[in-house]
C-alpha cells in the first residue's frame, strides 16, 4: 500500500506544517511566522520560491514580509524600489500579478514571467532571481484581503490543480490562524486596558480615602477653633513642605509653617512673566498649578500654588514650597481640601469680624455722637455685654487708610481696618472696643490693662498691621485724648477724626502721631469757641478766595506754598513749575490783595494762622457748628 502510505505521511506532514503555524501564531514571539508559511507551502507544492505579501497599514501597496528560496537583495529591491501598489496610478504603472490577486480576491497565474507585459518592472529581477512562472494566492480573513501568498517556479508552464489547491488551502489555513490570534490579541489588549482601568479606579480611591483621612485631620484642627496658624502647620504636616497662606488682595502674608526644619521660602516674583501666567491660570480656572521659580539661595525650584475660593471670590493662595514629590493625583486633591479648608477659616474669622463690626457699631455710634451720655448706664450694660468696660478710662486711637479705592475695595479695606486693630491689641485686657465709622477705624484702648504696651506701641502695630495688609495705600493712626466718661468721647473724636484730616491736607500721613506734635493745631482743635478764630480766618483770605473764584487761580495754592518754603522763590517756583518771575507777579498780587508785604515776619506769623485755622475748620467741619448757633 505504497500510495496509501504516500497520502498518510503527505497528511501527517500538512497537520504538522499547520500545527508548527498555529504554535508560532498563539506564541509571544511571533518571528520567522511569515517564512514559516512560505517555506511550508514550498515544501508541499515543489516550488523553489515562495513569499508571503503582507499589506502595509494604509491599504497601499504589498511588502514582502516572508520569503523561502528568494535573495535578500531582491526582497529588499521589490520592497524599496519596485513596490507592489494595489491601485493603478497615471504615469506608467504596471499593474501587477499580486496588486490583481488582491483587489479581485481570485488566483492569478503566470505561465511565463518574459513574456508577461504588466511584469515589465519586476522581469530583469525575476531573471536575476532565477523563476519564469509564479501564481498568487489572495490570503482572505472574513471575505477580506489581508494579504497575498506568491508562489515561483524556474522553469515555465502551469501550475496543476493539486498545487493550486495547496496553496490556496495553505493561504487560507494561515489567514484564519493569523486572524484568530489579532482577535486573541486584541481580546488581550482589551483585558489590559480593563485591568488598567481597574488599577486606576483602585489608585483614584486610595487618593479619595487618603485625601478625604487629610480633610478630616484639617477640619477637626479648624472645627477646634484653633485659627489659621494651626490651620497651616497641620497643612504642613499633611502635604509634607512648606506652606504659606497669601491673601490675594494686597498680596499679604496671612500665615505660613515650616516642615521638619525646612524654611517656607519666599515666594516668587509675581512680576515674573512665566509666574504671572501661571497665577492667571489659577485664578481663572481656580485649579492647582505648578510655578517654577528661578532657583537661588532662597528659591526653590518649584511651587504647588492652589486658589482659596469663598463662594465665587478669589481671596487667597495656598502655597507649597520645593515639594519633596511630583504633584499626582493624591497631592494635588490634598492642595485642593487644604485650600477649601484655609478658606473655611478664613470665611469664619471673616464672619466673625462681621459680627464684631455689627455689635460694636451700636456701641460706638452712641458713644461717639454723645447720644450715650443721656443714658450712660444702659450704654455702659450694652458694652459689658460684649465684653468691654465703659467705666474704666479709654484711650481713643483713630486710624485712616488713604488711597484710590472703588465701593467694593472701601468695603475690603473696612475689614481689613478692623482686622489689622484686631491683631494689633490682641491678647490686651480688659478687652479693648473696635470698629469702624465712616472709613476711619477706631480703638478704644484701657489706660489701665495686662498689657504692657502703650498707646503709641499699639497705634505703631496697628499701622504696621495696616502697610501689610494694605500696602498700596498709606496708613495713618493718631492716638488722642483719654476719655474717663461717656460724654467725653464725641470731642475727644472729633478732635482726633480732624488730626486724620489734617495730615491729609498736609500730605504727612503714613505714620503714628499724636496730639502733642500739632502744637498751635492742637490748640485750634480743641478750642471750644472757635467762632472768633473762624471769623477772622475768613475776613482775612476774602479778597484771595473772591479773586480765585472769580478768575480761575489759585493764588491761594501759591500762598501755602510761598510760606512753607519759606519765601524762597526759586523753591517755590519749581514745585510750581513755573517761572521764577511768575511766582513774583503772584507774590506780588497776594501782598495786594492781602494789603501786607509777605516780606514781613508778623505779617506771615498772621496769614499762617489764618490759614491754619481754615484748615482745621475743613477737618472738623465747625463751621457747620458755627452756622447752625
Amino acid at each position: 500500500m505504497p500510495d496509501h502510505e504516500s497520502d498518510v505521511d503527505r497528511l501527517r506532514r500538512w497537520s504538522d506544517a499547520v500545527a508548527e503555524i498555529i504554535r508560532l501564531v498563539n506564541s509571544d514571539n511571533q518571528t520567522g511566522l511569515f517564512d514559516v508559511i512560505a517555506a511550508r507551502t514550498a515544501e508541499f507544492t515543489g516550488n523553489d520560491f515562495c513569499a508571503v505579501q503582507w499589506c502595509d497599514p494604509r491599504g497601499q501597496t504589498l511588502r514582502i514580509v516572508g520569503s523561502y528560496g528568494l535573495n535578500p537583495e531582491y526582497v529588499e529591491h521589490v520592497n524599496s524600489d519596485r513596490p507592489i501598489r494595489l491601485q493603478p496610478e497615471a504615469g506608467g504603472f504596471f499593474d501587477s500579478p499580486s496588486s490583481v490577486t488582491f483587489r479581485e480576491r481570485r488566483p492569478v497565474e503566470i505561465p511565463e514571467v518574459e513574456q508577461e507585459g504588466s511584469f515589465q518592472p519586476w522581469r530583469v529581477i525575476a531573471v536575476q532571481q532565477g523563476y519564469r512562472s509564479m501564481l498568487t494566492v489572495p490570503m482572505l480573513v472574513e471575505g477580506e484581503a489581508v494579504g497575498v501568498l506568491a508562489c515561483y517556479r524556474s522553469r515555465a508552464g502551469t501550475f496543476a490543480p493539486a498545487e493550486r489547491s495547496v496553496v490556496e488551502l495553505m493561504a487560507e489555513q494561515a489567514a484564519v490562524a493569523i486572524h484568530a490570534a489579532e482577535l486573541r490579541r486584541r481580546e488581550k489588549q482589551v483585558l489590559a486596558r480593563l485591568e488598567e482601568s481597574n488599577q486606576a479606579l483602585q489608585r483614584h480611591q486610595q487618593v479619595l480615602e487618603r485625601a478625604d483621612q487629610m480633610h478630616r485631620q484639617l477640619m477637626r484642627v479648624v472645627l477646634a477653633g484653633q485659627g489659621m496658624d494651626d490651620v497651616v502647620r497641620g497643612l504642613a504636616r499633611v502635604l509634607r513642605a512648606p506652606v504659606t497662606i497669601e491673601e490675594v488682595a494686597g498680596g499679604a502674608v496671612l500665615a505660613h509653617a515650616d516642615f521638619l526644619g525646612r524654611r517656607a521660602h519666599p515666594l516668587p516674583d509675581v512680576e515674573d512673566p512665566s509666574v504671572a501666567a501661571v497665577l492667571d491660570g489659577v485664578d481663572a480656572r481656580k485649579q492647582v498649578s505648578v510655578v517654577h521659580a528661578e532657583p537661588g539661595p532662597d528659591q526653590p525650584d518649584d511651587f504647588w500654588v492652589g486658589p482659596v475660593v469663598i463662594g465665587s471670590e478669589l481671596v487667597g493662595r495656598l502655597w507649597v514650597s520645593a515639594p519633596s514629590q511630583g504633584l499626582g493625583p493624591l497631592e494635588r486633591r490634598a492642595v485642593e481640601r487644604g485650600a477649601l479648608v484655609v478658606a473655611m477659616e478664613m470665611l469664619k474669622r471673616r464672619t466673625a469680624l462681621e459680627v464684631e463690626l455689627r455689635l460694636s457699631r451700636d456701641v460706638l455710634t452712641d458713644l461717639l455722637l454723645g447720644e450715650g451720655a443721656h443714658r450712660p448706664d444702659d450704654l455702659m450694660a450694652l458694652a459689658a455685654n460684649l465684653g468691654h468696660d465703659l467705666s474704666r478710662p479709654h484711650h481713643v486711637l483713630v486710624a485712616s487708610l488713604r488711597t484710590a479705592l472703588s465701593r467694593q475695595q472701601r468695603e475690603v479695606s473696612g475689614r481689613r481696618m478692623v482686622s489689622a486693630a484686631l491683631r494689633a491689641v490682641d491678647g490686651i485686657r480688659p478687652k479693648p472696643l473696635v470698629g469702624l465709622r465712616q472709613d476711619i477705624g477706631i480703638v478704644l484702648l484701657p489706660t489701665s490693662s495686662t498689657s504692657a504696651r502703650g498707646p503709641r506701641e499699639v497705634a505703631g502695630s496697628w499701622r504696621a498691621e495696616l502697610a501689610r495688609l494694605v500696602p498700596d495705600a498709606v496708613a495713618t493712626v493718631v492716638v488722642a485724648d483719654s476719655c474717663a466718661e461717656p460724654a467725653a468721647y464725641p470731642a475727644a473724636f472729633e478732635v482726633a477724626r480732624g488730626a486724620l484730616r489734617l495730615t491729609d491736607l498736609a500730605g504727612s500721613g503714613g505714620r503714628v502721631i499724636d496730639l502733642a506734635e500739632f502744637g498751635v493745631y492742637t490748640l485750634l482743635l480743641r478750642s471750644s469757641d472757635p467762632g472768633p478764630l473762624l471769623d477772622f480766618a475768613s475776613t482775612r483770605l476774602a479778597a484771595v478766595r473772591e479773586h480765585d473764584g472769580r478768575r480761575g487761580t489759585d493764588l491761594l495754592g501759591t500762598l501755602r506754598t510761598y510760606l512753607r518754603l519759606g519765601g524762597r522763590t526759586g523753591e517755590v517756583a519749581a514745585e510750581l513749575l513755573v517761572h521764577a518771575n511768575t511766582v513774583l507777579n503772584r507774590v506780588a498780587r497776594l501782598e495786594s490783595l492781602l494789603g501786607v508785604d509777605l516780606a514781613d515776619p508778623a505779617a506771615r506769623v498772621e496769614i499762617q494762622l489764618a490759614l491754619m485755622v481754615e484748615d482745621v475748620s475743613d477737618a472738623t467741619a465747625v463751621a457747620r457748628h458755627i452756622s447752625r448757633r
